[in-house]
């Protein structure tokens, strides 16, 4: 006859994991899902949501059928529709095993970003093109700032001979 007191391996070690970041436009439907491994022979489990450390949805799980293996790997979902922007935070999935054992374990999170409708960039060369312009349009404006000036100094000191070319477009203006 053999005794075996066996301390829980990792079959019946819970590990619950979420994916890190998700994004969804105003209006729009997401699911966050929620997967743990390691529940061993449980029936029955218990799911809960947290918003920001805040519990908002606790779910009774009944596993009727037993697992072909000793290890599980079960997903449950948290879905939003027509969300909205208040709907952005960090959700934590808490998986409690109750029956036969208890046992209980937390996914890492999962941020929730929710954007505007307006906020929508329709292709991704807008994002590189953007920079470009404003910064072209910051180098001409010093560029006729810095032609303004010149002119200017150029009248004052009375030097109207030789016209640089820089002064010459300005002539109407009373640059020469």
């Amino acid at each position: 006859m053999k005794l075996c007191l066996c301390a829980g391996g990792s079959s019946d070690t819970l590990v619950v994991t979420q994916i890190s970041n998700v994004s969804v436009i105003e209006g729009g439907t997401v699911n966050i899902s929620c997967c743990w491994t390691g529940s061993g022979e449980s029936q029955r489990l218990r799911v809960i949501w947290l918003k920001n450390l805040t519990e908002i949805k606790n779910e009774a799980v009944n596993l009727t059928s037993p697992p072909v293996k000793k290890e599980r790997n079960d997903c449950w979902n948290l879905t939003f529709s027509s969300v909205t922007k208040e709907a952005t935070g960090r959700y934590i999935c808490r998986v409690t095993a109750e029956i036969p054992v208890l046992a209980s374990a937390n996914g890492s999170g999962t941020v929730l970003t929710v954007t505007s409708r307006g906020n929508t960039v329709t292709s991704g060369a807008t994002d590189i093109q953007t920079p470009i312009i404003a910064a072209v349009t910051v180098m001409a404006l010093l560029l006729l700032l810095t032609l303004t000036c010149y002119c200017s100094l150029r009248r004052k000191q009375g030097t109207n001979q030789n016209c640089s070319m820089g002064c010459c477009f300005l002539k109407k203006r009373g640059c020469y």
